[in-house]
């Protein structure tokens, strides 16, 4: 049994690592911008079955493939079942389950049945428990670097990717709060966005969500009460998260430079 266990930093692990990484973006990307009801495209549909298959078979992969406890490679296949059941099992079976019966009836029922979408998309938003697998999948994917060059340049991109999700975060649940504000007034009323393409309601929320960490400004700002309190709590949050992001950034550039002067002597 223990030749089909596999080590958890060869290199197929890795590859399956970043594909799981790609494939966990795309859900953070893609299902808050379900709020803008984006049409059911074929692209989507596909995705969305790749994802769900890919997953289920990671379970699999899980448990044929060792992992590190202190320092030490497991690769015993009883130890395995144990600390995947004490670990990922759980999300597993919270994700996948509703995961696989809703698409199933979605696809029997036709897209036709708005409820049941809704029910779908609903089931979709538990993957992004999924995300507590992404730090764990980034590190293994940077141990696998033994280039200190390269682990730099990772870290600048993992921070500058990590600013842009929060603010797509941002700009997805403004666009909720708004949407959701009844027929008083709001910015999509006031400046015109009700009737235009969901793709630029996005582009715009999105813009508005950067212009909070930055001095930029534009021309959409709150309407009520709801969208000013939630305005102050981006500001009040992009103050420190935003001096967070810089301030990891310039560490990796000063390292940077560090190794090109060290270079250069």
């Amino acid at each position: 049994m223990k030749a089909f266990i596999a080590y958890p930093g060869s290199k197929y692990r890795v590859f399956w690592d970043l594909i799981g990484g790609i494939l966990i973006l795309y859900d953070l990307i893609l299902i808050p911008m379900k709020v803008f009801e984006m049409p059911e495209t074929t692209f989507l549909i596909t995705m969305d079955w790749i994802t769900l298959i890919f997953w289920t078979g990671n379970v699999g992969a899980t448990l044929t493939s060792g992992f590190v406890k202190q320092g030490v490679t497991i690769m015993s296949p009883s130890r395995i079942l144990f600390n995947y059941l004490k670990t990922w099992c759980i999300v597993d079976c919270v994700v996948l389950g509703p995961d696989w019966a809703f698409t199933i009836l979605a696809s029997g029922s036709g897209t036709e049945s708005v409820k049941m979408l809704r029910m779908l998309r609903l089931a979709r938003t538990v993957r992004l428990l999924r995300l507590f697998k992404l730090k764990w999948i980034l590190d293994s994917i940077n141990d696998y670097l033994d280039s200190e060059f390269m682990s730099i340049i990772t870290n600048i991109v993992k921070m500058v990717l990590f600013l842009l999700a929060i603010n797509h975060f941002i700009a997805c649940m403004w666009f909720l709060i708004t949407s959701d504000s009844g027929d008083g007034l709001n910015w999509i009323k006031k400046y015109g966005y009700e009737d235009v393409d969901w793709s630029m309601q996005y582009l715009t929320a999105f813009h508005w969500s950067i212009t909070q960490f930055t001095p930029a400004g534009m021309e959409v700002n709150p309407t009520n009460g709801t969208e000013r309190i939630f305005t102050l709590c981006v500001v009040v949050f992009a103050l420190v998260g935003f001096s967070y992001v810089v301030g990891s950034i310039t560490g990796s550039l000063t390292q940077l430079r560090g190794l090109s002067e060290q270079a250069t002597k």
